[in-house]
């Protein structure tokens, strides 16, 4: 059976340049290797990410929220390391995360859950009383968290989830809350 005629079968001086349809190509040997014309391109995103989270401490007492702004990069796939600022109201510091994707839930690991663990330093400011008095205090507070969460990818340069961010800070004030659980929205683009 004849192949169909193409746009270029009707131009003559394309057809001065192309070979005729009856002549092929040679076929491939082990001294001509073959060449395909079709290239792909790889769905996955490059290793570098910019990542975002906002995170709510929905308590009782108070609404607790701060923000995070983070480069990253991904060893693998389903392995990435980021670090960045986290800035809340009386806090502000350097967090450091390692993010672990164990289980996709489709074909294209477009969703996936995601595991990380957290380890922030932060400058705390504020008031405190000391024996009756309001006093301006300072320090530095150190921690250690870890959080579970959903991620979604439309596309392989932006990502965007949820996660559950437990917070212990290892040398809170005294009488203050150590233990901290967010509800966490998050971007990441990708390149």
């Amino acid at each position: 059976m004849a192949p169909l005629p193409t746009a270029t079968d009707f131009d003559p001086a394309a057809r001065a340049v192309r070979p005729k349809r009856s002549e092929s190509a040679p076929a491939p040997s082990a001294d001509t290797p073959a060449v395909s014309a079709h290239v792909e391109r790889s769905s996955a995103p490059g290793p570098f990410s910019i990542n975002a989270r906002f995170q709510i401490e929905p308590r009782s007492d108070h609404l607790g929220m701060a923000g995070y702004l983070g480069v990253g990069y991904a060893f693998v796939p389903s392995l990435s390391a980021d670090i960045g600022a986290l800035i809340a109201a009386k806090s502000q510091g350097a967090q450091l995360r390692l993010s672990w994707a164990p289980i996709g839930f489709n074909s294209d690991d477009s969703l996936r859950a995601l595991i990380r663990l957290e380890v922030p330093v932060l400058y705390n400011h504020g008031q405190e009383d000391v024996a009756g008095k309001s006093v301006e205090v300072s320090r530095i507070l150190y921690g250690a968290g870890a959080s579970v969460g959903l991620e979604y990818a439309p596309s392989r340069l932006l990502a965007f989830g949820i996660e559950v961010p437990v917070l212990y800070l290892l040398n809170a004030p005294e009488g203050s809350a150590k233990l901290f659980v967010f509800v966490a929205p998050f971007v990441a683009l990708r390149f």
